[in-house]
């Protein structure tokens, strides 16, 4: 990490950004592991010299091919992904010709909430740290594999497989994930979700909370608490 980085590392950690928009650089010295710098504002470059878009930010852009640097880091890789393509093939089976994108919202929800049933943050971070120790990256697809994931993993498989069915034609929208700031006594973080955007209806899509349906009746909405992240998808 050169002395930029550096400079782009303090400045984000002391400007008052979200924690989920900040370059985040951990270091586990028992176990040798230095999680990935990230600077959100850019795209990056990850171990094996591929660069990845960060995904972290509700802005367009897509999400297969990018990279969630929040948590247990990972990166978005659907063609080199056998289990995600095979969970694609089962949701477009399902949806089939279905005009409603409430329903086809649903059958990705219902999937989503299907897949991830460990959701102990611990139990994903120490797989994440496995991994990335086994072999140098980690992926969706390695959570998926272990049905192991909180709302980083959960809302990433939902907005890739939304953003797929758009690129199939079977719903017209944008899709992008969103997340806002948690600070109570027992936890200090944040929590993410997908949103997905049509002509008609702005919709989230949060397998952990779990809620699915409009915008304006979840509840972080409701409290005013989600980021105020300008949004220019253009026309759909």
């Amino acid at each position: 990490m050169d002395n930029k980085d550096v400079q782009i590392l303090t400045g984000l950690q002391s400007s008052g950004v979200s924690p989920f928009e900040k370059t985040a650089l951990n270091v586990n010295a028992d176990k040798g592991i230095q999680d990935l710098v990230v600077d959100p504002r850019k795209k990056f470059e990850i171990i094996n010299g591929v660069e990845y878009s960060s995904i972290i930010r509700d802005v367009p852009g897509k999400i297969d091919g990018g990279f969630f640097g929040y948590g247990s880091a990972f990166v978005i890789e659907f063609d080199k992904s056998p289990l995600l393509k095979g969970l694609f093939e089962e949701i477009e089976a399902e949806v089939g010709n279905e005009p409603s994108e409430e329903i086809v919202l649903g059958v990705v929800y219902k999937k989503t909430c299907e897949l991830f049933t460990n959701s102990n943050e611990k139990e994903v971070d120490a797989l994440g740290y496995r991994i990335r120790n086994k072999i140098g990256i980690v992926s969706l697809e390695n959570f998926a594999q272990a049905k192991t994931g909180f709302c980083t993993q959960a809302s990433a498989f939902e907005a890739l497989m939304i953003e797929k069915l758009i690129e199939k034609g079977r719903i017209k929208g944008n899709v992008s994930i969103s997340g806002f700031d948690v600070e109570t006594p027992e936890y200090s973080g944040g929590h993410v979700f997908c949103r997905f955007e049509s002509r008609t209806k702005k919709w989230v899509l949060d397998a952990m909370a779990p809620f699915m349906g409009s915008e304006e009746d979840y509840e972080p909405v409701k409290k005013d608490i989600v980021w105020k992240i300008e949004r220019d998808f253009g026309s759909i």
